[in-house]
């Protein structure tokens, strides 16, 4: 019963300690935002674009379009479509829109990281100052290559840019997606990046000089692909930069259950990168005498809100079975009000107009979904499998929810 009081209390004091950080974190990431500089922008560098895609005929048009027709220099870019295992017309209408088809059949090394990893090795990079990643479902601000051209002449190596969404205020669960992928690109990633802190790739969006690929070589490890390079990118003294003066966009999901593989991926992965990294990490950070590697070993838990909500409620159950004490109780309470809390600081980013209201009464009911998401990936139910995310055209085939 000590043992089990002692543990709990630790644990409390633990969430207490993030939750304050994350807004420490979000308080400068909104003077970060309400300050920020007009975009430098440059011209003058060659791009290779890679698309992963995987039976993405419906979409596949819309991204390479939104690629073609940004404000640069079409003659720098060169853009490939990665077709993997595709059965559908993918290469086909790539082709059309103005992409190079690169068609991949491997039904043993399946997904985004391994198809990266094999189109490296099918064009010479060598040829381009620098290689981007955009998913197959996403569109791109029209400065989106002036800005990361910008950036990479100042200096910048490696660049995420904000990841967003364009059908914000469809339903309430796309307008609660937005909520948060505002804050997480806002109040964590902007700030991180602006304090010099390592941020971790989001996927999409994605810079990268080339002379990095070749010092950092990608190598797909799981299906969480840009979280583990990020940390390989880490671990080699390579800094990430964020930048929110241009965006890649996709459709939100405009249903919960739509969503659920998805969610349920992410969270998995991060259990993994938590359990095989932050300890290496962190070694890693006291060998160098590098505070920035330390302070990204326990980083991964700001990623992972509806884990840190789950322990507050385990700890707060808990504490009432084994009755360590009011203050467990308090801090406990206190979390779960703060976590909730948090993402009200999105008010104070100026958000797009959507369903507020009923986002704010609907916001318990998902944060109880993402926790019971949250348990099954510790659990490793459907541990590492890639199930495609359904697409708005899919929604007959998923009965509507929120």
């Amino acid at each position: 019963m000590i043992f089990l009081t002692v543990l709990i209390s630790l644990a409390a004091f633990a969430v207490l300690a993030v939750v304050l950080y994350l807004y420490i974190l979000g308080l400068n990431g909104i003077f970060v935002y309400r300050n920020a500089q007009s975009p430098v922008s440059c011209d003058n560098k060659k791009f290779l674009v890679f698309v992963p895609a995987h039976d993405e005929a419906v979409v596949i048009r819309r991204a390479v379009e939104s690629i073609r027709n940004t404000d640069y220099d079409q003659s720098l870019i060169d853009v490939y479509v990665i077709a993997d295992n595709c059965t559908d017309a993918t290469p086909e209408i790539a082709r059309e829109a103005g992409a190079v088809p690169l068609e991949r059949h491997d039904l043993e090394k399946f997904g985004k990281g391994y198809a990266i990893e094999w189109a490296l090795s099918q064009i010479d990079i060598d040829k381009y100052d620098a290689v981007s990643v955009i998913d197959a479902d996403n569109v791109v601000e029209a400065n989106f290559f002036k800005v990361n051209a910008g950036l990479l002449e100042s200096g910048k190596e490696i660049i995420q840019s904000y990841f967003g969404y364009f059908n914000v205020a469809k339903t309430t669960y796309s307008y609660i997606l937005y909520l948060a992928n505002l804050i997480e690109n806002i109040l964590l990633y902007n700030s991180r990046s602006s304090l010099n802190l390592h941020v971790f790739l989001r996927g999409s969006g994605m810079v990268f000089k080339t002379e990095v690929l070749h010092q950092v070589p990608w190598q797909s490890k799981s299906i969480t692909e840009d979280v583990n390079y990020s940390i390989d990118l880490i671990a080699n003294d390579k800094k990430i930069h964020f930048t929110a003066l241009t965006r890649v966009r996709e459709e939100a999901l405009n249903y919960i259950n739509q969503s659920f593989n998805q969610r349920l991926r992410y969270n998995t992965g991060i259990i993994n990168l938590i359990k095989n990294n932050c300890f290496s990490l962190f070694k890693l950070g006291l060998k160098k005498k590098d505070i920035r590697l330390l302070e990204s070993s326990v980083s991964f838990f700001l990623l992972s809100k509806p884990m840190l909500l789950f322990l507050s409620v385990l700890t707060l159950a808990v504490n009432l079975l084994v009755d360590a004490g009011e203050l467990i109780t308090i801090i406990s309470l206190f979390n779960i009000v703060a976590i909730s809390v948090y993402f009200g600081l999105g008010v104070f980013l100026k958000p797009e107009k959507g369903p507020l209201v009923k986002t704010i009464l609907t916001m318990p009911f998902y944060g109880l979904w993402l926790i019971i998401i949250y348990v099954l990936s510790s659990f490793g139910y459907k541990k590492g499998v890639w199930v495609r995310t359904p697409r708005m055209h899919d929604t007959k085939k998923h009965p509507p929810i929120l």
